[in-house]
């Protein structure tokens, strides 16, 4: 069972750092949990399907000439609009193009955010751990390593949970997620949760 969790934990990280460099969009599909992740790159005009009649594809949301700052802005506020689709597409795009971008790494939060709030539970912690893993430095590291949190209470995995609230609060003392992570400890130690043995 453990190795299953992290080979399914390095798919979904792998599919969502693929999508996240090379501009592809994370479908959900059935699987064994409902919970498979496949990649899919949309064709951007319509075409055929063998039977004449014309299968409807979406056109990219993506100016061809954008630069960083305003595909950033377009992003957020296409996640404010709650149309996650088009944010994790200009991300992806701004990721791609800007790799070194100075707001690379919120960038990369703010897919995590779009995932999370589409119920992706899976995509979104392998999208907070990226954040952590590629820029161990940046400024959003607190709201991902709180978020993998919430994704894993979201997926009834509480040992995993508790693990990252514990690190917000020991790493992270100062910052103001550490008042949400110790809240959520509380609630767990009220809950008999468990304590990770890591």
């Amino acid at each position: 069972m453990k190795l299953q969790k992290e080979t399914n934990a390095a798919m979904y990280a792998a599919a969502a750092i693929l999508m996240i460099y090379v501009g592809m969009s994370l479908t959900a599909c059935d699987s064994i949990k409902g919970r498979r992740y496949l990649l899919q790159k949309e064709p951007a005009v319509s075409e055929t399907d063998g039977k004449d009649a014309p299968v409807s594809r979406k056109e990219p949301k993506v100016q061809k000439e954008s630069g960083p700052d305003q595909l950033y802005r377009r992003a957020l506020e296409a996640y404010k609009s709650n149309d996650y689709e088009t944010s994790v597409e200009l991300f992806g795009t701004l990721l791609e193009k800007y790799p070194k971008y100075s707001l690379a790494d919120n960038a990369l939060y703010w897919t995590g955010e779009c995932l999370y709030s589409r119920n992706e539970f899976e995509g979104a912690i392998a999208v907070f751990k990226a954040v952590e893993e590629n820029y161990p430095d940046g400024n959003k590291v607190p709201d991902a390593l709180l978020k993998t949190g919430y994704a894993y209470v979201a997926v009834d995995q509480f040992v995993d949970a508790i693990y990252y609230f514990k690190r917000i609060v020991m790493e992270y003392p100062a910052h103001p997620v550490s008042e949400k992570a110790q809240k959520m400890l509380d609630r767990f130690q009220v809950e008999g949760r468990s304590a990770p043995s890591r």
